[in-house]
């Protein structure tokens, strides 16, 4: 019986050390899951130190100008701007409001190719938008008032919907400017390689015009008066009541 007894502890024995291995390989596998969390954490706190926001209160201003790669987002509200960066500090966001115009400008030497920057500004009635150099303006809600004017240049875009009496919109060096909306009359002048997306503009007269490889594309419904010079086009909807056409070296002006 006693020999018996000795052979059953043996077994007891022998039967618990594959245990202690399983138990010995979980407690690696946890160890490696606690160290991808470590590394996760570490890259999303590298992360928050490359990115930044800030909010300004600003003075009342009704135009807007915006250069460099600042991608800007307009809304109706009190005068303010909520800057949003990552790879750039905020403080290296100029903005300034002088004479009525809110001016926001980044520097292209600070900027490198994965940085990043988001602009909200929040305004009263707007007369003028202008934006250069690469930025980038569009807007939550329809633009409203009496008149607006729109500038696109140096690779810039504006996509914006109105509803205004009177829309003046005018692209150049590969600016572009996207318009929905409504508005009365629109007078559109693009130029070496700008372009004009009016088609989702309704309107009753509008002025046209398209030199050195600018292209505009418009809908009127009671006057349309186009001139297309030196590879400008123009490109036509709304079956306008009354047309006056002038095409000059290699213009065109279509029915789009």
């Amino acid at each position: 019986m006693k020999i018996g007894q000795k052979t059953h502890k043996r077994l007891k024995i022998n039967q618990l050390k594959p245990k202690v291995r399983i138990a010995a390989g979980t407690k690696t596998t946890t160890m490696q899951k606690m160290k991808n969390q470590m590394l996760s954490l570490l890259f999303v706190a590298l992360a928050l130190v490359s990115a930044g926001a800030q909010t300004r209160t600003l003075e009342k201003f009704d135009e807007l100008s915006v250069t460099g790669e600042v991608d800007v987002i307009l809304k109706s509200g009190a005068p303010a701007v909520s800057i949003s960066t990552a790879g750039i500090d905020p403080d290296d966001v100029n903005v300034e409001v002088r004479e009525g115009v809110l001016r926001i400008k980044v520097l292209k030497s600070l900027l490198k190719s994965d940085d990043r920057i988001k602009v909200v500004v929040s305004h009263g009635q707007l007369r003028k938008i202008r934006a250069l150099a690469g930025a980038n303006i569009s807007g939550r809600e329809p633009i409203r008032g009496d008149q607006l004017a729109l500038k696109a240049g140096s690779g810039a875009k504006v996509k914006l919907k109105v509803a205004v009496n009177k829309l003046e919109a005018s692209a150049s060096e590969g600016g572009e400017i996207e318009v929905t909306g409504t508005a009365e009359t629109q007078d559109v002048k693009v130029a070496s390689g700008g372009q004009y997306e009016g088609y989702e503009l309704a309107t009753e007269y509008a002025y046209v015009g398209a030199n050195t490889g600018g292209v505009a594309k418009i809908t009127a419904h009671q006057l349309l008066e186009a001139n297309a010079n030196t590879g400008g086009v123009i490109e036509y909807k709304g079956n306008p009541a009354k047309t006056r056409f002038r095409e000059h070296l290699t213009g065109k002006i279509r029915e789009g």
